[in-house]
C-alpha cells in the first residue's frame, strides 16, 4: 500500500492547525483562509419541533437546534417516501428547494416552504401516514427516450459500418 501524498497529509492536518493556532507561511491561517465546518447535522427527512409560521428560518444561521429532530418516513426510494409521521410540526426535507416536492399526511396536503435556505420544510397539521415524493416533469421522460434512441442508432451504425475483412471469409461454389 502506498502511502499518502503530500496534499493529503496537509489536508488531514488542517483542523488541527485552526484549533492551536498555528501560522504557516509566517501568517495566521485563520486570518487568510476560511473554512466551512459543520456543525449542524440531522436527518435527511426530519420532524422539528415548531411549526414554520413559528419560526424555521429561511437562511441559516447561527442557534439553529436540530438536536430534537427525529427521523420520519424511512420506506421509500430516491424520490417517494412513505412511513408514520407521530407528531404534528415541521417535516424537513434535506434536498434543494422546490415547489415539484409534496408531502401528503393523514391524507391532507401539507404545506411547502423554503427551510434554511437549502431545504424543505412541510407544516404538518397532524399525525398520521405520511407519503413524500418529488413530481418528475413529463419533460425528462422524453429526453430519456431521446437519449435511448441516440444509443441505439450510434450502435446500429457501429455494427452496419464496421470494416469486415477482405476475402477469405466468402464462401465459394467450388
Amino acid at each position: 500500500m502506498r502511502s499518502p501524498g503530500p496534499a493529503v497529509l496537509a489536508a488531514a492536518m488542517l483542523p488541527f492547525l485552526f484549533d492551536r493556532g498555528w501560522t504557516i507561511y509566517g501568517g495566521n491561517v485563520a486570518s487568510t483562509l476560511a473554512v466551512y465546518e459543520n456543525t449542524a447535522w440531522g436527518p435527511g427527512r426530519a420532524l422539528v419541533a415548531g411549526t414554520v409560521a413559528g419560526g424555521v428560518p429561511d437562511r441559516l444561521g447561527g442557534g439553529v437546534d436540530l438536536a430534537a429532530a427525529k427521523p420520519i418516513l424511512g420506506q421509500g426510494g430516491p424520490v417517494r417516501f412513505t412511513g408514520p409521521v407521530a407528531d404534528a410540526g415541521t417535516a424537513v426535507l434535506a434536498e434543494t428547494p422546490s415547489a415539484r416536492w409534496s408531502l401528503e399526511v393523514g391524507g391532507r396536503g401539507a404545506d411547502r416552504t423554503r427551510a434554511y435556505g437549502v431545504a424543505n420544510a412541510f407544516d404538518v397539521q397532524r399525525p398520521g401516514n405520511g407519503r413524500l415524493r418529488f413530481k418528475t416533469p413529463i419533460l425528462r421522460y422524453g429526453l430519456v427516450l431521446v437519449q435511448l434512441a441516440l444509443w441505439v442508432g450510434l450502435v446500429r451504425y457501429l455494427v452496419v459500418t464496421r470494416p469486415r475483412p477482405v476475402g477469405g471469409d466468402e464462401p465459394t461454389d467450388q
